[in-house]
Parts: structure tokens; C-alpha cells; sequence
């Protein structure tokens, strides 16, 4: 994540917070927040399968590393009821999104860097769901033997988890600062003009 906050790039879970936050405060329309997580969550998919695929092809994956994701994907695809997998999504991008918002507040690289490690940190102790990347070990799962098909990882993982990582930047971040500080708040104080 931090490389893409520092490049430039475009991170479906990082813009289910940044781009709900500017449609909520009117720098841009709703049609525009569907688009941008469309286009976002496609590319993020494509070059995490992409590059799962290509990194096998080129033999860095170790024999060893393969059969760890292929254990990964199994447990992440039979243990854990959807439900569970759902509220982990939503509290991953909560920390997603904050991390962004830390690193966006830091004034230098290495701030940003320190900022975001944190909650980036804490959604990886915790086992939470990313989308993104999910999207790479599954496939690289599948890739290191594990007998599962892309139809479980869609349904059973990468479906609900999408829709968790919405829900916790949209509702958990953008909404929720809007409500506090932006024109969501002037809602409450009977001063709104959303869209």
C-alpha cells in the first residue's frame, strides 16, 4: 500500500474511502465513485492474478512458499463462515483507510511510511480480508496445489470481501468524517445540500 500511496496508483480499498469522502462532500458525482472502484477493483484483480501467474512462470515462488498459499487459500476458503469473513473485510479497510489518512496528514516520505505501517501492521496480525490481497495469494494458492477453483474464491472470499472493504471505508471512514466534520454533519444540523 505504501508504494502505491507514494506512486501514484489507484487501490480499490484505498478509494472506497477517498472517492465515497468526495462524492459525500460534492468534489464529484456518485456515477463517478462506481466507476472508480470498477476500474480500480478490475485492475487490482487483473495484476494481482496477473502477477501471481508470472511469478510462478518465472520460478520465484519456492516449492515451499507455493504449498504455504495453497494451505492459505484452503483455510481461507473452508474455515471461517461468510459472515466472519464480511465483518473481518470491513474492519481491514477501517485500518486501510486510516492508514491512508495518517500518511496523507505526514509531511515527508518517511512519514508517510511510518504512518501507514500501523494499522497496515494490525490487519495482518489480526488475519482481517483484504481484497487486493487476497487477490494475489488465492490464485497463488491455487497456483501451489490447492484443489480449489476461482468460482469458490469469487463467492466464497473475494465477493464478500470486496463488499466488507466497501462497506468499511465508505461507511467506517468516509461517512463517518463527513458526518463529523463535512456536509454530513450539516445534514444533522439541518443545512444540507449532498450532491
Amino acid at each position: 500500500m505504501f508504494i502505491i500511496l507514494t506512486a501514484g496508483g489507484q487501490l480499490y480499498t484505498g478509494n472506497t474511502g477517498s472517492v465515497t469522502a468526495a462524492v459525500l462532500e460534492g468534489y464529484t458525482l456518485p456515477r463517478h465513485l462506481w466507476r472508480a472502484l470498477a476500474i480500480a477493483l478490475v485492475g487490482n484483480v487483473i495484476g494481482c492474478v496477473g502477477f501471481a501467474f508470472v511469478a510462478q512462470a518465472a520460478g520465484i515462488i519456492p516449492s515451499f512458499a507455493g504449498e504455504l498459499a495453497a494451505t492459505y487459500a484452503i483455510k481461507k476458503l473452508t474455515t471461517v463462515a461468510l459472515g466472519t469473513v464480511f465483518l473481518r473485510a470491513i474492519i481491514c479497510n477501517w485500518l486501510v483507510c486510516l492508514a491512508i489518512l495518517l500518511a496523507g496528514a505526514a509531511p515527508d516520505v518517511t512519514g508517510k511510511l511510518l504512518m501507514s505501517y500501523l494499522p497496515i501492521f494490525a490487519f495482518i496480525v489480526f488475519g482481517l480480508e483484504h481484497s487486493v490481497a487476497n487477490a494475489f495469494m488465492l490464485p497463488l494458492g491455487l497456483l501451489g496445489g490447492a484443489s480449489i477453483t476461482f468460482t469458490q474464491m469469487f463467492l466464497r472470499n473475494l465477493l464478500p470481501v470486496a463488499l466488507g472493504n466497501f462497506v468499511g471505508g465508505a461507511v467506517l471512514i468516509a461517512a463517518s468524517y463527513s458526518f463529523q466534520y463535512g456536509k454530513l454533519g450539516e445534514c444533522r444540523l439541518g443545512q444540507c445540500q449532498l450532491f
